[in-house]
């Protein structure tokens, strides 16, 4: 399943919007702008080009290396830069095992040198749930479920649950 199909799922929006911010503004001025628009994530430009992302992770990152936090940092000195980037013709899978490699919750898509989304950990659970309901061979859902039910700690509260007549 190719990264095309979110767009399907976002009503045309390939991913998440971009809301990106210049690499030398201000950490405080990003951070109202993360809590503004209710995201996680920004992407950082330099003359117009990707150069970053702001994340969760890099500021947590930047915060472990720092003792005080200065507002006036520029993101620049925050971001994760030169992220890898995503294309609407790659793979889902290929896709979470890139953000997997990186340590990434979110990768920009780019086409032609223009952001034109960026996916989220959580947009691929979506897709993942989609394919999941719209799957008419539950074989693999039978053997996942026969993986969980095998697990002691599961069949123990299952004998539990049943003990108690629930």
């Amino acid at each position: 399943m190719k990264l095309s199909s979110i767009e399907a799922a976002q009503n045309g929006q390939l991913g998440k919007p971009v809301i990106s911010v210049a690499a030398d503004t201000a950490l405080g001025q990003a951070l109202s702008l993360l809590k503004e628009h209710e995201i996680h994530h920004l992407v950082v430009t330099e003359n117009e080009q990707l150069a970053g992302l702001l994340s969760p992770k890099a500021i947590m990152q930047y915060l472990q290396n720092n003792s005080e936090l200065d507002w006036e940092t520029p993101v620049a000195q925050v971001m994760l830069p030169n992220p890898p980037t995503l294309t609407e013709d790659q793979d889902v899978s290929e896709t979470l095992e890139t953000m997997r490699q990186v340590g990434a919750t979110a990768l920009p898509v780019v086409i032609g040198g223009k952001i034109l989304g960026l996916i989220t950990e959580t947009d691929l659970l979506m897709v993942f749930e989609q394919v999941i309901e719209e799957s008419e061979d539950d074989f693999h859902l039978k053997a996942s479920f026969k993986t969980v039910m095998a697990n002691p700690v599961i069949q123990n509260m299952m004998k539990i649950i049943g003990d108690a007549g629930i």
